[in-house]
C-alpha cells in the first residue's frame, strides 16, 4: 500500500523485471507495474498522519474510510457499502478485471472502485472458502473446506459438488480452470480431480 508524493514504483535497472504479487493499493497508477490479481491503482488509501502505532518506528494507520483494512490480522479490501466488510471469506481474480469477493453478503464483483454485480445472495455461514475462481462461462466456482464446491451463476443459480455428487471429499483445497475449460480440483488429503 502506498501514498507517496513521487511515483510509488519506479524501475531503476532497465534490465530488471517487476512482477506484482497482487493485492496492492496505490494512489497513482503504479507506474504501470501493478497489474496483479486484486491490485487497486489510482485509489486513495486514506492514511492518517505518521504516529507511534506500536513498534520501533512511526507508521501510517488506516483511516476509517479506507478501502483497505486489517481484519483478523489480514489486509482486506472493503466496500463503502454496509455489509460486505464483515464476513469476507475469499477473493479471486475476475477475467474482465477486478476481483470477486465471497462473503456474508454473497459473491460480488469489485471493479474500478465499486461493486459491479452480484451472483449469489449468500454462502452458508459455515463456508470456509479456500478458492474463488471465475470460469470461462462467467460462473464463479467457490471451493470450501467442508461443504464442497459451489458453482454460482446468474443464469443457473447454485450447483454444489461434493461427496453427494461423486467427489471423494467435501474438502476442496483449490480449484483451477485450464485453457480447455476443464475444472481441476485439489480434494481431501491430496487427490486431484478433473470435472
Amino acid at each position: 500500500m502506498a501514498n507517496n508524493s513521487n511515483p510509488n514504483l519506479a524501475v531503476i535497472n532497465a534490465n530488471a523485471s517487476v512482477v506484482s504479487q497482487g493485492f496492492n493499493l496505490a494512489s497513482d497508477n503504479g507506474n504501470g507495474l501493478l497489474n496483479g490479481t486484486g491490485d487497486l491503482i489510482n485509489t486513495d488509501p486514506q492514511l492518517v498522519a505518521l504516529a507511534n502505532n506500536g513498534g520501533p518506528t512511526q507508521t501510517h494507520a488506516l483511516n476509517a474510510g479506507s478501502l483497505a483494512s486489517i481484519q483478523n490480522g489480514e489486509l482486506a479490501v472493503e466496500s463503502m457499502e454496509a455489509g460486505i466488510n464483515s464476513g469476507i471469506k475469499g477473493i479471486g481474480m475476475a477475467r474482465g478485471g477486478g476481483i470477486w469477493v465471497a462473503g456474508s453478503a454473497g459473491v460480488q464483483l469489485w471493479k474500478d472502485g465499486r461493486w459491479e454485480r452480484s451472483i449469489a445472495q449468500s454462502l452458508p455461514d459455515d463456508a470456509n472458502v479456500t478458492t474463488v475462481t471465475e470460469l470461462e462461462s462467467g460462473a464463479v466456482a467457490v471451493a470450501t473446506t467442508e461443504l464442497g464446491l459451489f458453482i454460482l451463476s446468474t443464469e443457473c443459480g447454485q450447483t454444489r459438488l461434493g461427496r453427494a455428487t461423486g467427489l471423494s471429499s467435501d474438502w476442496i483445497r483449490c480449484a483451477f480452470e485450464d485453457a480447455e475449460a476443464y475444472l481441476w480440483l485439489g480434494v481431501g488429503t491430496g487427490g486431484l480431480v478433473r470435472v
